[in-house]
């Protein structure tokens, strides 16, 4: 990251966080994942990772020094990474805009309610980390993560418009959920986090920072299910296994990982 001072562990932007993250490993590769018990892996390759292990060489990257994008003003600090089904490599910026104790009100609106003027979706190259294209420029206003589905299509969660949107690869805007105001009725988010998507299109929401629960959608955006997380304490990441049918879920604040 070209970090030459020294950082230290705190809450505010200038600062190294104690935040909780998942990563999960599947024997099926992502674009996969389970088609269910008995009906076979129609739709995983020869070759692909899920297949593994497979007669094979190593040999040296022949691409060993990978250039990211530098921050800068313009792009502000990074926030979200993620593997597309494709192959490519997707970041999530906040285009310079930072979150401290300043940042909200209290009753959770920005206190700058205005988007961020600079494209905040960045797709790379994962070999050389060069730009393949900038997108989302006047959509976002606090984005925290995001998920690409195995259409290839973008979910970006925004703690500052408490909304999910979800974008094509072009970053066409497809769908929003969310009333773009803090609440906990059917339809309100407060500060989400993270989206899983489900291989049938359903999704579920981490929401998040003031609602402590997640919440199940179908492909189309309809309300199917709330679920309390007892003594949640911001919920920050949410993950579906769905060959085993379970559901990971992060307290942060508990520094707990919960099975659902």
């Amino acid at each position: 990251t070209c970090v030459v001072l020294q950082v230290f562990a705190g809450s505010t932007h200038n600062d190294e966080m104690c935040n909780m993250y998942m990563m999960m490993y599947s024997w099926h590769p992502y674009i996969t994942m389970c088609a269910g018990w008995g009906v076979g892996q129609l739709d995983v390759g020869a070759t692909t990772p899920g297949q593994f292990p497979y007669p094979s060489v190593a040999t040296l990257d022949p691409l060993p020094f990978w250039r990211p994008p530098q921050m800068s003003a313009a792009t502000g600090e990074i926030t979200s990474i993620t593997i597309a089904a494709d192959g490519s490599l997707w970041g999530l910026y906040r285009g310079g805009r930072t979150w401290n104790t300043d940042t909200f009100n209290l009753d959770n609106t920005l206190k700058d309610n205005t988007p961020i003027t600079n494209p905040v979706l960045v797709r790379m190259d994962p070999d050389t980390g060069n730009v393949l294209g900038s997108y989302g420029h006047g959509m976002f206003y606090l984005p925290h993560m995001l998920t690409v589905d195995k259409d290839n299509n973008i979910w970006v969660v925004d703690v500052g418009r408490h909304d999910v949107v979800k974008v094509d690869a072009t970053g066409k805007a497809l769908k929003t959920i969310g009333a773009s105001k803090p609440g906990n009725a059917i339809g309100y988010f407060c500060k989400p986090t993270q989206v899983t998507v489900l291989r049938d299109g359903s999704f579920i929401v981490a929401d998040g920072y003031c609602n402590n629960r997640i919440v199940k959608f179908d492909k189309d955006g309809l309300h199917v299910k709330t679920a309390e997380v007892p003594n949640g304490m911001v919920i920050h990441s949410v993950l579906a296994d769905e060959c085993s049918n379970r559901l990971w879920v992060v307290s942060r604040e508990n520094g707990v990982v919960m099975q659902f």
